[in-house]
């Protein structure tokens, strides 16, 4: 699983939910998403900072695995979009109820030499009309691809070779897809691929511990690694996936794929203080939402300085508001209170008053999608989330991929919205957050981003509020405070609710 690495790392600092810490191992908002033409990268300070010698970088991940992998690719050298490559393919294998070759997704991508922030989106509309025949293109190769052209160092081969050996190999099944899979394993075994891939020997379910190996998705990385992402898009390979693909329900053709491309975008850039917020634009729809929120929540007399104890309705009624202006802007008012099911967003969306106390909030639902940060030595970031847009996509796994494709869905790009905020000032790294589960995963990521940039909280305590929230959200996140990169001023931190992983990594 490791990447050839001459450094080994001679400390670290763990944040998991079982483990604890551990030593060892103008308002540009409106511009962009109005504007066709949103396109290119959003450039901050001129000044440049350095990272400190021993600091290698940090990451976070709502798979523990596959944190692992992006952990070695920073180590071995690795800029912050090649762990975030490497940890994506990845969680195709350790999570693939939620990331998966069909994925759709989006990512922020700081570049502290460039001095800028880019988007990076990949999100395929259906093919044909939803509700009827239709399936969606898959969209993470050729994302990952473009981040990996765009900020990598490290061969694209490399990044996908821990993936492959543990879908050939074999990996433990993990509690972060166990607590996915185990409620709905009945409807995923119906799919005889699926059959065979996550049941025992007894024909029963697998567990949390029990080996999970996927040898035709390895084969298909394994291909993907040595020929590209294009491959997949055009040719005779192409031609296979289309056809195996079909099998599994989907309508896209040759010429879907071929046309489809990621697209390198200008964030939704919000000023607050001496820092800038950035958000996805998009076709990732979140990230209006969350920018119109943090207009309110940042502006003055707003969140710093509200009563701590209303802190949590004054966010989710600011969400809620933002919800409600972005049903109105695609035409679809019940949506937001549909896909949610939670009685405090209708009712702040129905003007009930939002300083009384929410309603208990399901936490029956799955949590939908799945994200990920990494920080480098020098300060770069990337914060990422994927989607199949209800786990398991469509429930039916690609014969000879072993992979799943996108449910379709009349509001491609819901739910995706990562956050970076950098100091323009000084040029440096701030925060970085993704998140997953929807609506409750935005609240989630909106409330720690301003318990952290807005209240002056450290990022532990700013997490630990998320607590009280007994919802489907979850959030990983880094910072770093002023000065260099180092392991004692940054940090990164997995939701506390979850079964995530995140570490902060130094090097001899």
């Amino acid at each position: 699983m490791r990447l050839d690495n001459n450094q080994p790392p001679i400390a670290a600092q763990v944040s998991h939910p079982t483990l604890g810490k551990q030593r060892g191992r103008p308002l540009v908002l409106v511009a962009c998403f109005l504007l066709a033409s949103c396109s290119g990268v959003e450039r901050v300070a001129e000044d440049t900072f350095t990272g400190s010698g021993n600091f290698s970088g940090m990451a976070a991940a709502d798979e523990p695995q596959a944190l692992l992998v992006g952990r070695d690719a920073l180590t071995a050298g690795g800029k912050a979009a090649d762990a975030a490559v490497a940890m994506a393919f990845a969680m195709t294998v350790t999570l693939p109820s939620q990331v998966a070759l069909g994925s759709s997704g989006a990512c922020l991508v700081y570049d502290n030499v460039l001095k800028t922030v880019d988007a990076i989106t990949f999100v395929p509309r259906p093919v044909g009309p939803v509700g009827g025949d239709t399936s969606m293109v898959p969209g993470l190769p050729r994302g990952m691809f473009l981040l990996h052209a765009k900020y990598g160092r490290l061969r694209w081969d490399q990044l996908l070779g821990p993936a492959q050996r543990l879908a050939q190999q074999g990996v433990p099944a993990s509690r972060a897809f166990i607590r996915q899979f185990a409620p709905v394993a009945d409807a995923v075994l119906a799919d005889p691929i699926a059959r065979r891939l996550f049941s025992r020997a007894d024909e029963q379910p697998i567990g949390e511990g029990d080996l999970m190996r996927n040898p035709e998705l390895g084969t298909a990385l394994g291909r993907l690694a040595l020929r590209g992402a294009g491959d997949l898009y055009s040719g005779s390979w192409s031609r296979e996936f289309i056809a195996a693909a079909r099998d599994a329900g989907a309508t896209f053709g040759e010429d879907d794929l071929r046309s489809y491309a990621a697209q390198s975008l200008s964030p939704i850039a919000v000023p607050y203080g001496h820092d800038m917020a950035y958000f996805t634009p998009p076709p990732a729809l979140t990230g209006i939402v969350e920018a119109q929120s943090w207009v309110h929540l940042a502006g003055p007399a707003a969140y710093k300085d509200a009563n701590p104890d209303t802190r949590p309705r004054l966010a989710a009624a600011t969400l809620a508001r933002a919800l409600e202006d972005r049903a109105q802007w695609l035409k679809s008012p019940h949506e937001i209170a549909e896909l949610t099911g939670e009685a405090h967003v209708a009712a702040a969306m129905a003007g009930l008053d939002p300083n009384q106390s929410p309603a208990e909030p399901r936490t029956e639902e799955p949590v939908a999608g799945a994200g990920l940060v990494t920080v480098d030595g020098s300060g770069d970031a990337v914060a990422c989330e994927f989607t199949l847009n209800r786990p398991f996509g469509t429930g039916s796994m690609v014969p000879n991929f072993g992979t799943y494709l996108a449910a379709p869905t009349p509001d491609v790009g819901l739910g995706l919205g990562p956050m970076i905020a950098i100091n323009t000032n000084s040029n440096e790294f701030r925060l970085a957050a993704a998140a997953s589960g929807g609506v409750a995963g935005t609240r989630s990521l909106i409330r720690a981003a301003a318990e952290t940039l807005l209240a002056s909280r450290p990022l532990s305590d700013a997490m630990d509020t998320l607590k009280a929230d007994d919802s489907p959200g979850r959030v990983e996140a880094a910072q770093c405070t002023s000065g260099r990169p180092s392991i004692e001023r940054c940090v990164a931190k997995t939701d506390p609710r979850g079964a995530g992983l995140a570490e902060s990594m130094a090097v001899k």
